[in-house]
């Protein structure tokens, strides 16, 4: 009976695992190793995999995560983890069209060669650390970088990236959240727009050049290692309600200037009032540090010197003893 027991047992975990791994396989896209641990399910993509199974003219990616529709075999099968696709010196020598659900994906260390990138859909999609490359035959009408307008991503990230094709005219982006850190994103000069509508964008330590730049979100959080730099104009602006705008006026280089509605510069018709205030009181401020900064010096040296004579004299007083 021991024995039987023990046969039933080790058919049944054998069962278990092969339907397991039936279902795990059957829910995400199968394009590279996939590594499990605790918490999540690893897709380390492959090059020959990718080439072979989604590469015609462009590539087409429709990834997935763990459906929660599925949320009994997923207890079942102890599977609630969050899946995570990881595109690491991967080669793109055509467009791409990304399509991801219950799933995070990572494009690091890529090559984009001549190839533009168009988002359905997203959750959590990351750019760090990849190369573009300058060209226009795989521009589509000069938009480098979009995402649909009828979808959205929940959080974009640009994380050290130099993003940009000279040859472009647009980056349009439609998403929850947008990061970009240790960055520069540009577009063409003449012509270029960059436009971000989003619940929140998070700008550090970054550069953002572009002909033009639209800003359509609740909050614009710019800190002051970041520039702005625009030959026509910066429109920061929230169609339901005002922007919160946390952005030194100082950082930005452009012509034109709106806030929330309220034209901040226009040098067409001479309006830098607001500019050139605000220089003026961060210039009369500093002057007012640099004094009191000066007023310390000195009275750091008088002190030192009071000292010495001091202790000068306390010498002269022990040798005449």
């Amino acid at each position: 009976m021991e024995v039987l027991k023990f046969i039933e047992e080790k058919a049944n975990n054998l069962l278990y695992e092969f339907e397991r791994k039936n279902f795990l396989y059957s829910s995400v896209t199968n394009i590279g190793e996939v590594i499990e641990t605790d918490e999540t399910i690893t897709i380390m993509v492959r090059q020959e995999l990718l080439d072979k199974r989604v590469k015609p003219s462009f590539y087409h990616f429709d990834l997935n995560g763990i459906n929660k529709i599925f949320q009994e075999k997923i207890d079942y099968f102890k599977l609630d983890k969050r899946v995570n696709y990881i595109f690491d010196g991967i080669t793109f020598d055509v467009p791409i069209i990304l399509s991801c659900s219950f799933c995070d994906v990572t494009f690091k260390n890529c090559v984009f060669s001549h190839s533009y990138i168009q988002i359905h859909c997203a959750d959590k999609l990351t750019l760090m650390n990849n190369l573009y490359y300058d060209g226009t035959s795989s521009i589509s009408n000069g938009v480098f970088f979009r995402t649909v307008s009828c979808s959205k991503v929940e959080e974009l990230n640009f994380i050290n990236e130099n993003f940009g094709n000279k040859y472009c005219s647009k980056i349009d982006i439609n998403a929850n959240k947008v990061n970009i850190v240790n960055s520069t994103i540009s577009t063409n000069e003449k012509n270029g727009l960059l436009n971000i509508k989003a619940d929140k964008i998070e700008i550090k330590k970054s550069i953002i050049t572009s002909r033009e730049v639209f800003f359509d979100a609740s909050l614009v959080d710019m800190d002051r290692k970041s520039k702005l730099k625009c030959s026509s104009k910066l429109i920061v602006s929230n169609k339901d309600t005002n922007c919160d705008v946390e952005i030194c006026i100082s950082d930005i280089y452009s012509p034109y200037v709106s806030f929330n509605g309220v034209e901040w510069v226009n040098l067409e018709t001479g309006n830098i009032e607001f500019y050139q205030s605000d220089l003026e009181d961060v210039q009369k401020k500093r002057k007012e540090v640099l004094q009191v900064l000066t007023n310390l010096k000195l009275k750091c040296e008088e002190l030192q010197e009071e000292k010495t004579c001091v202790e000068t004299q306390v010498i002269k007083e022990i040798i005449k003893k």
